[in-house]
């Protein structure tokens, strides 16, 4: 009876050791909708290469201010152009300022470009706060809308 009890003891202190030396289960990455993994962002980093993207499009002539806010590959520019009340960008001036920026920066594959007072003050908040050293993350949703309503609009 106590070889029994010994032997049951026994098994069962090696089913706990083995079951506790298991690798540790790591939680699933989250994925954007382009099922690209996300990473840790430096924010720091993004603002200084939005900083430089900006100083290099503010030397375009047709340009008097612009506003770059930049996640992971991506671009999103709000220019305000010499003439007033103008909505768009011309395709000569948006393909001028794509390959400054990709130019400026090689982890930018993509570039959205408005001259849309509406969307141009949203970026401008967006870049500000960025600034300001507020989380990415609290502004995920307003970035994410940023870019639909860019999209739509081009």
């Amino acid at each position: 009876m106590k070889k029994t009890i010994a032997l049951m003891l026994a098994l069962l202190m090696i089913g706990v050791l083995v079951m506790g030396c298991q690798p540790a289960r790591r939680p699933v990455p989250y994925t954007n909708e382009e099922g690209m993994a996300r990473r840790r962002v430096d924010v720091n980093d993004l603002n200084i290469r939005a900083e430089r993207i900006t100083s290099e499009i503010d030397k375009f002539s047709e340009i008097n201010k612009s506003y770059v806010v930049v996640t992971d590959g991506t671009a999103l520019v709000g220019v305000t152009t010499n003439e007033k009340n103008k909505r768009t960008v011309s395709r000569g001036l948006r393909e001028d300022i794509e390959r400054k920026i990709q130019s400026t920066d090689n982890q930018i594959d993509r570039v959205y470009v408005t001259a849309d007072a509406g969307l141009v003050e949203r970026i401008r908040r967006v870049s500000q706060n960025i600034s300001k050293g507020y989380s990415l993350t609290g502004m995920a949703d307003e970035i994410q809308d940023l870019l639909n309503d860019m999209k739509e609009s081009m």
